[in-house]
């Protein structure tokens, strides 16, 4: 939910804008996997306050406190150095796409009333 958001603004949303500044350059320089490594150090460095929130306190937590949390440039830097440091295995961006695009056309096909039928009767 948050991270298409992140993806599409290239963390310009929420985050301050010299932490965004910095990472465009790494997108630009690096190119796109550069936004899993800084998505995925968001996810790992927020994990312990991430696991001890309910569904509707994570929302609340990617909405305003996440993006507090790195308001700081040191805070900033440390997220820069942890994506920096996430190796993705090569396809693994891939793998992700693939699935994205099974649970999307999953999504499409339950919009129309007659395969959302077919789908429950299939259940």
């Amino acid at each position: 939910m948050y991270a298409s958001q992140w993806f599409l603004t290239l963390f310009s949303a929420k985050f301050p804008l010299g932490l965004v500044y910095r990472i465009v350059d790494m997108f630009l320089t690096e190119g796109p996997d550069t936004l899993f490594k800084i998505a995925v150090s968001l996810l790992k460095l927020s994990k312990s306050d991430l696991l001890s929130q309910d569904f509707e306190g994570m929302l609340k937590y990617f909405r305003v406190s996440l993006p507090k949390r790195f308001m700081k440039k040191k805070q900033g830097q440390k997220l820069l150095a942890a994506a920096a440091s996430v190796k993705l295995k090569p396809g693994k961006v891939a793998i992700w796409e693939a699935e994205f695009h099974k649970i999307q056309e999953e999504s499409r096909s339950l919009e129309d009333p007659i395969r959302r039928l077919e789908h429950m009767l299939k259940q």
